[in-house]
C-alpha cells in the first residue's frame, strides 16, 4: 500500500510541476511577444506561398492553393508548433533570468524594435534596403560593426539560420517527394545532395539578411545597451535559451516546409519543375 501511495504522489506531483513550468514559459512568451512575432511570420509565409505559385506552377491559378497556404500558416497553428518545439523541460532558473531581462525597460524596447523591424521587412523594398545598409556597414568597418558582429557571433545567428534553412529546404523537397511531385520518388541521398549544394549561396544570403536585420533592429541602441544584450546572450542562461529558441523555430519551419511541399505537389503536374 505504501508503494502504491508513493506512486500516486509521483503521478500527481509531476503534472503539477510541469504545469507550473509551462506557465513560466508562457509568461516568457508573453513578455517576448512571441505570438506577435509569429503573426508577422504568418504574413511572411503567406507572401512566400504566392512566390511558390508564381515560380513553380504559374499556369495554375487555383485559389485553393492560397487557401491551403493560409491554413498552413495559421497563427494559432504556428503557436502550437513553436511551443511544442521549445519543449517543456527548460531550466526554471534560465526561464526566470531571461524573463527578468525581457521584462526590463531595455528588454521591452529591444522586443519592440525587433517586431518593428520584422514588420518593416514586409513592406516592398525595405528588406533589400536594410540588407544593403548592412553591406555598407560591413564594408566601412569600425567599432560599431565589431560590436554587432560580436552579437551575431555570440548568438550564432548565421550558422543556426543556415542549418535551419537547409533543413527547411530539405523538408520542403521531402514534402514534394512524398506528394508525388517528381513522379517516381527521388532517393533521400539525392535530396540531401541537392540541398547541401545550396549551402554556399544560402550562407551568403543569410549573412546579408542577418546583418541587415541586426542593423535595422538595434541601430538606435547605444553601445552599452547592445553590450548588455550580448552579456545576457553569452551567459549560461542565454545560451540555453537560444538552444530552446532555435529548436522551436526549427520544428516550426520543418513542419511548415514539409506541409507546403506536400501541398504544392498536386499543383505542379504538367509544370516544368
Amino acid at each position: 500500500m505504501r508503494r502504491f501511495l508513493s506512486l500516486i504522489v509521483i503521478l500527481v506531483t509531476l503534472p503539477l510541476q510541469a504545469t507550473a513550468q509551462r506557465a513560466d514559459v508562457a509568461t516568457l512568451f508573453d513578455v517576448m511577444r512571441i505570438d506577435e512575432m509569429l503573426a508577422v511570420m504568418s504574413e511572411e509565409g503567406i507572401g512566400f506561398g504566392g512566390d511558390i505559385q508564381r515560380d513553380m506552377f504559374p499556369q495554375n491559378n487555383d485559389p485553393a492553393w492560397m487557401e491551403e497556404v493560409r491554413a498552413i500558416y495559421d497563427p494559432s497553428r504556428l503557436q502550437e508548433i513553436f511551443a511544442e518545439g521549445f519543449g517543456d523541460d527548460p531550466s526554471p532558473a534560465m526561464v526566470g533570468r531571461i524573463t527578468a531581462f525581457f521584462q526590463s525597460d531595455l528588454g521591452q524596447r529591444l522586443t519592440e524594435a525587433e517586431l518593428v523591424a520584422r514588420k518593416e521587412f514586409l513592406k516592398p523594398g525595405l528588406e533589400e534596403a536594410a540588407m544593403q545598409a548592412g553591406l555598407d556597414l560591413r564594408a566601412a568597418g569600425g567599432a560599431r560593426l565589431a560590436l554587432l558582429t560580436k552579437f551575431v557571433t555570440v548568438n550564432d545567428l548565421v550558422s543556426e539560420n543556415v542549418v535551419g534553412g537547409l533543413n527547411s529546404n530539405l523538408a520542403f523537397f521531402r514534402g514534394m517527394n512524398t506528394g508525388g511531385a517528381f513522379g517516381e520518388a527521388i532517393p533521400e541521398e539525392e535530396l540531401l545532395r541537392d540541398v547541401w549544394a545550396q549551402e554556399p549561396d544560402l550562407r551568403a544570403d543569410t549573412e546579408d539578411w542577418v546583418y541587415g536585420f541586426v542593423l535595422a533592429a538595434y541601430g538606435g541602441f547605444s553601445d552599452d545597451e547592445i553590450k548588455a544584450y550580448i552579456d545576457i546572450s553569452a551567459s549560461d542562461a542565454g545560451q540555453a535559451f537560444n538552444r530552446h529558441l532555435f529548436a522551436a523555430f526549427d520544428a516550426l519551419f520543418d513542419d511548415v516546409s514539409f506541409a507546403l511541399g506536400f501541398a504544392a505537389a498536386k499543383y505542379v503536374s504538367g509544370e516544368d519543375i
